[in-house]
């Protein structure tokens, strides 16, 4: 999931796009909560309650990327070279490992139901909507990235052509139009409401508009001054989240709303993480291994599910699969950000700058 910078920065500096370290915390919250869920669905545990969420934790990266994204297009609407440092340091970001995922995943074999040229073009999300069950293990996992990049060739051009004053209106339509989409998904498509973007659309501009929030000095100063009311309404949201994962039994039967709900709740924590958080929620997410988790995140993610499929498949174990597959996990990713991904994002940063 996306990074937009090379710096940490305090959570006062909240107009910045570079990186804030709350916000590293909450990017490895978010992929921690994803591989929790995974790793730990086929326990039956009651004390396993509390993860029945853990798929959340895309909500919370869709949130993450919707104000980052959002805040880097916001500041740099007016320049000159604006789609093209842009788009330049997004392919740097995403393609070279996801491609080359998807290029082993085509060279083995293996396994996936919606057409392979789909995941060429990030559309796997349509077609995995568009059927009952999952796709492969394998791969397709990355509905979600379809869903990020798909977001990349809009949000630009709306941030760019749309009158600032206009966007918020926007923004709001998608808010109130998303939960009807996903109401009115064909019963046949019970996954629909989940991976496809018109459907998720209000979880991304939800991070969008925190980000015009911060940059805009009479409601940034007005949560500033009212942090206690943010942390409230933080805390009265997550309410009903909580209920729902003590009665959660399926995504396909969850009613359209609850998605809007819990992106809510994440918009709140992450406006609360961004203005000003209280000493003890900074040092939670300031964590050591929450940042490198929020560092290795989008490796994480792209390995981890293939992984714990490899050694469930080898040893029949969930619990051996989940230990080991984990290691390896956080070993390739390591590998990968200090010699692929590192090297390719310095060299995007480098080479697409916004004059």
């Amino acid at each position: 999931m996306p990074g937009s910078g090379p710096s940490v920065q305090t959570a006062a500096s909240a107009p910045s796009p570079e990186r804030i370290a709350e916000l590293d915390g909450l990017r490895g919250a978010a992929v921690l909560l994803v591989v929790a869920w995974h790793y730990l669905d086929t326990f039956s545990s009651p004390w396993l309650t509390p993860f029945r969420l853990g798929w959340t934790g895309v909500d919370l990266f869709f949130v993450l990327s919707g104000y980052l994204i959002g805040g880097i297009l916001l500041d740099n609407r007016d320049r000159r070279s604006y789609f093209k440092p842009f788009y330049g340091r997004r392919i740097h970001r995403i393609f070279p490992l996801y491609y080359a995922w998807v290029a082993l995943v085509l060279l083995l074999h293996m396994p996936a139901d919606a057409p392979r040229w789909s995941y060429a073009v990030f559309a796997q999300n349509f077609f995995i909507g568009a059927h009952p069950t999952w796709d492969s293990v394998w791969i397709g996992h990355t509905w979600s990235l379809a869903i990020e990049e798909q977001f990349y060739l809009l949000a630009p051009l709306f941030i760019r052509f749309v009158p600032p004053r206009a966007l918020p209106w926007i923004g709001g339509a998608v808010l109130a139009g998303a939960p009807v989409c996903r109401w009115l998904m064909p019963a046949g498509w019970p996954l629909a409401a989940n991976v496809l973007t018109p459907g998720r659309a209000d979880t991304l501009v939800f991070g969008v508009l925190a980000a015009g929030l911060v940059r805009h000095p009479p409601a940034l100063g007005w949560l500033q001054r009212r942090r206690r009311v943010l942390w409230t309404a933080t805390v009265l949201i997550s309410l009903p989240v909580l209920y729902l994962s003590a009665h959660f039994r399926s995504i396909s039967r969850m009613h359209p709303m609850w998605y809007s709900l819990i992106a809510m709740a994440y918009v709140c924590v992450l406006l609360s993480s961004v203005v000003h958080p209280p000493a003890l929620v900074s040092r939670l997410l300031r964590m050591r291994a929450l940042q490198k988790a929020g560092a290795l995140s989008f490796a994480i993610y792209i390995f981890h599910l293939p992984l714990f499929a490899a050694v469930h498949n080898l040893t029949g174990s969930p619990l051996l699969a989940g230990l080991a597959g984990g290691a390896a996990t956080l070993a390739l990713a390591q590998l990968s950000s200090d010699y692929f991904e590192g090297p390719l994002l310095r060299r995007g940063r480098t080479k697409y700058r916004y004059t």
